[in-house]
Parts: structure tokens; sequence; C-alpha cells
């Protein structure tokens, strides 16, 4: 099967059967869109991405890419991870594959959250006690 079949049939079931929302769905298609067309462009054969091109190997160089590219946010990263591992858990449930390829041991980039500040009136508060 091809992959851009398996990721329609996956948005339709998103759609249909767990009643996510059109933003969300969106994301999903954009970033699964984006994994297909990455396959595709370092696959050597002439045909679309098929599901055996799914393979622990590619998605562990994908991984890798969109960590090292810094060109996307890390919430970005992490969306699209998991778009990704929604899809495969789908073709695993469907029996479109056998196993699924996405290697246990893989993770997404941790969030770095920065310190929030003070407000004006925190630091106010702050100068009068350490004042009195």
């Amino acid at each position: 099967m091809e992959l851009d079949r398996a990721i329609d049939r996956f948005l339709v079931h998103c759609r249909v059967e767990r009643g996510m929302s059109e933003n969300t769905l969106s994301a999903y298609a954009s970033d699964l869109r984006f994994f297909a067309q990455w396959l595709e462009a370092r696959e050597v054969s002439d045909r679309l991405p098929r599901m055996e091109h799914l393979t622990s190997d590619a998605i562990t160089a994908y991984v890798g890419e969109l960590n090292a590219e810094r060109r996307f946010a890390p919430g970005t990263v992490r969306r699209r991870i998991a778009s990704l591992r929604s899809l495969l858990k789908f073709l695993l449930r469907e029996g479109a594959l056998k196993a699924n390829p996405f290697p246990r041991r893989l993770r997404a980039p941790a969030a770095t959250l920065l310190p929030k500040s003070l407000s004006v009136e925190e630091v106010e508060r702050l100068l009068e006690a350490a004042s009195n």
C-alpha cells in the first residue's frame, strides 16, 4: 500500500472515529505529508513511498534530522513525532503493519522551558520586604 493512501485512511479515522478538531487534523495531515515527502526524497525508487519503506532505520534518520536541523521549534518536532507514532499505531491495529517500526529508544526532544519572570508588583514587594 502507498503511504499517501495509508495517511488518508488514518486521517478519516481521526475525523470519524476519534472526533478530532479540524486544527488537529490539519496539523496531523501537514506532519504526515512532510514525513512522506522526506521519505520520498530519500528513496532511490521512482515509486511513491510504500509501507515497506516504514523501517526503524528510516524513522530514526527522520527524527535525527528533525532534531539536527533546528529549523523547527521543539514543540513542532514533538508534534511531528507524535503524529507519526499515531499513524504507525493505527496501521498496526488495522493489520497494515506486522510490527511497529518506531524504535522504542527514540525520544522526542525535551521541552526547554524558560523561567517565568517576576511581575513589577512582585519585584516591588520583594524590595520592600528586603528593606524591612
